[in-house]
């Protein structure tokens, strides 16, 4: 299992919206899907409230994904 890297939920939510995509956008691009307990935007609004864990691979991703340096989305 990936290890949970720590980072400001809001820093996150910033570099989206500021990459200007909107969390159902950004669900998609950084390939969450939806289980039983969550849609996939669901968790994607979870990642930025700071209720879900990030992983090293999804923080990447996301700093990818929104054209972000990985300090920008990775500060605590």
């Amino acid at each position: 299992m990936a290890r949970a890297v720590q980072i400001n939920p809001r820093l996150m939510a910033w570099a989206r919206e500021t990459a200007g995509l909107s969390p159902e956008e950004a669900a998609e691009k950084l390939g969450l899907k939806s289980t039983a307990k969550a849609s996939a935007v669901e968790r994607m609004l979870q990642l930025e409230r700071g209720e879900r864990p990030i992983g090293h691979e999804m923080l990447h991703k996301a700093a990818a994904t929104y054209r972000r340096p990985l300090i920008a989305v990775s500060l605590p």
